[in-house]
């Protein structure tokens, strides 16, 4: 079960269901696990680059920017 943060009490909130906008992005139906909250949003997820290039080579779609990570961003740990 996937969660993100409450917009209204910063709670989590579950992801209950998403629909395909395109092969990079997706909106995604959200309610928060706060009953005293229980505020339902959308929230889009976009993918936005590539951290590590695949080992397929991806059907129409189009090419992502690769970055490169020299530290991992505030919050992140990076794996070995």
């Amino acid at each position: 079960m996937a969660l993100v943060e409450c917009s209204v009490c910063g709670s989590k909130a579950t992801i209950r269901s998403s629909r395909k906008i395109s092969n990079l992005s997706r909106e995604m139906y959200c309610q928060c696990n706060d009953p005293f909250c229980g505020h339902s949003f959308a929230a889009i997820l976009q993918i936005t680059k590539t951290i590590s290039k695949p080992a397929k080579e991806p059907n129409d779609v189009q090419p992502l920017p690769l970055f490169e990570l020299s530290e991992p961003p505030a919050g992140l740990q990076r794996h070995a």
